[in-house]
């Protein structure tokens, strides 16, 4: 066996920021590197060590206990080196190393190997999040289904962008997943014409479960914008997938074409048709993914109205839904029923930064009917702001006996959020919820007292649990929907340092 040795003369610095001082430590040096393959983390490192290197990271400490249990302990670091081997050229790796009541190791987190010109980048990657793909109308990709973790990404692939040259914007990206053996393949192609008067693009997308048969998923399409007058524009997008799932090959498609921002006066008037197959599946994406939403199978138009009043700071907004679909509760039917959904919001603002808004919503489907009303008031200045939500869902169902299963019924949730500045260095932030119901009452609280008086650190004090209302006061499902919800009587300290 064939053993290379590389010699590599190094300008090496590295430039530590610590809380007061600086300083550059640089000198040369010669190393060996013996290797049998240089394989993609290897060309990353050597990309690096043969330019300028920059470390820098960060430490993250958390300790705190649930009320009368016992405490924990938490230690992060990541460590991140970028070099800039050529002009146009960089390379990044992290290393992460997380330890809690257990031994903790040094792990590869991220990094990247990209090349970047005028009109072009490419870039290999490993763990990051790189797989946004505009898809107008349709939203063929969603980059949770493509980064392979919604805790962080762990796919690795190569990513190639074009753009501008000749009207032509192009990706192109090939990715294996981290957590099982698989692939997805995407590429989208658009060209602009006369002025961006008009544009035309291609997308196709593939996810491989490398199984016998039909183990993937394939997804061809096709989309257009064109500029009407004024800001009225013309878009449409069409495709057609092939899965696994099609028992039957008939009805595969879905379309949708869009009119956006008529002005007339102070209306701006917007509207769609749509038709998605009830056989469309998109493993690439939310929509019309058979694991989440399931939109197949549905065929109508979307309206909205936005009346700008004159001479006020006040938007009154209508937008509306009507589809026929064969899908109820996410399962197939074998006859088809209508949908209408209508949506009602207004919003005003005053002086002194404050605002107000309130909304009405009500969709009907076979024999339920779903009312939502919520209202907000907020404000905001440099030293404090705030708001308070009250939002009365499920308006009707289940008042005083649980007559719909599938419904915690009707439900009043308030929450409320303020921030205020004690100090420059000192804030303090909290948000809170309160739901009640027939079936009982339920609260979420989260309070936080954060101090910046440190150079390149912070320390935040915490009690409660943050992730419950993440999602909007009123609106998260942990809150809004979930009637067994307490306040977590659990306390933190957290403290992170840059370097």
């Amino acid at each position: 066996m064939d053993v290379k040795v590389l010699n590599v003369q190094i300008d090496f610095a590295v430039k530590i920021n610590a809380l007061r001082a600086k300083w550059v430590y640089r000198r040369k040096l010669t190393i060996s590197i013996c290797c049998n393959n240089l394989n993609f983390a290897m060309n990353l490192i050597l990309s690096i060590l043969i330019a300028t290197t920059y470390i820098g990271g960060y430490y993250e400490g958390e300790f705190g206990y649930f009320i009368h249990q016992n405490p924990w302990g938490r230690h992060k670091v990541e460590t991140r080196f970028v070099g800039k081997p050529s002009e146009g050229t960089e390379a990044f790796i992290s290393l992460f190393y997380e330890t809690t009541n257990q031994r903790g190791r040094w792990l590869f987190w991220q990094g990247h190997l990209s090349m970047r010109k005028q009109f072009f980048e490419m870039t290999l990657f490993s763990r990051e999040d790189r797989f946004y793909v505009p898809s107008p109308l349709l939203k063929l990709v969603n980059t949770d289904r493509l980064k392979d973790d919604s805790w962080g990404p762990k796919a690795s692939g190569m990513r190639f962008d074009f753009w501008e040259k000749y009207g032509l914007y192009i990706t192109g990206i090939v990715s294996k997943y981290g957590t099982w053996d698989g692939e997805a393949y995407v590429f989208k192609g658009y060209k602009k014409f006369m002025k961006d008067r008009f544009g035309l693009g291609v997308i196709y997308l593939k996810k491989d479960w490398r199984g016998s048969g039909v183990s993937f998923n394939e997804v061809s399409g096709l989309e257009g914008s064109f500029k009407v007058k004024g800001p009225l524009r013309i878009n449409f997008e069409i495709a057609k997938s092939l899965h696994p799932n099609n028992a039957d090959s008939s009805d595969r498609a879905a379309w949708e074409l869009e009119l956006r921002s008529i002005r007339f006066k102070n209306f701006l008037i917007a509207g769609s048709f749509f038709d998605y197959g009830r056989n469309f599946f998109d493993e690439l994406s939310n929509r019309f993914n058979p694991s989440f939403d399931r939109e197949f199978g549905r065929r109508g138009y979307y309206a909205e109205v936005v009346y700008l009043v004159p001479y006020k700071a006040i938007n009154l907004i209508y937008k509306a839904k009507t589809y026929r679909t064969n899908y109820y509760m996410g399962m197939p039917e074998a006859s088809e029923h209508l949908v209408r959904w209508n949506y009602f919001e207004t919003y005003w603002e005053f002086i002194n930064g404050f605002t107000f808004k309130a909304s009405y919503d009500v969709m009907h489907e076979k024999h339920d009917t779903w009312r939502h009303l919520f209202f907000e008031i907020g404000g905001e200045t440099k030293r404090a702001g705030g708001k308070i939500q009250l939002k009365i869902k499920d308006i009707g169902v289940n008042t005083r006996v649980v007559d719909v299963p599938y419904s915690i019924g009707q439900r009043v949730i308030w929450g409320v959020e303020a921030r205020y500045n004690i100090t420059d260095n000192l804030q303090f932030y909290g948000r809170a919820a309160v739901g009640h119901a027939i079936c009982g009452t339920w609260q979420s609280i989260f309070l936080q007292f954060a101090y910046r008086g440190f150079k390149n650190s912070e320390i935040y004090l915490e009690f409660g649990e943050p992730s419950h209302t993440a999602d909007g006061l009123v609106n998260d499902p942990d809150v809004a929907d979930t009637k067994e919800r307490r306040v977590e009587q659990k306390i933190k300290l957290f403290y992170k340092f840059w370097f």
